[in-house]
């Protein structure tokens, strides 16, 4: 029963706690928005473009 206590623990603690990539994300963006940038998807459409317009 213990055991099965702890189990349930662990994995609710693993669901609750953001992943690295999602911490990440979250600095990435307070960083753009802190700055007024606005970040979007890259996508190989945008690239096409930027190497169109040099």
């Amino acid at each position: 029963m213990k055991e099965q206590v702890e189990d349930m623990a662990f994995q609710l603690k693993d669901r609750l706690n953001p992943t690295i990539d999602n911490v990440k994300e979250m600095i990435r963006d307070k960083l753009a928005d802190s700055r007024g940038e606005v970040l979007q998807d890259v996508t190989e459409k945008n690239i096409a473009d930027d190497s169109e317009s040099k």
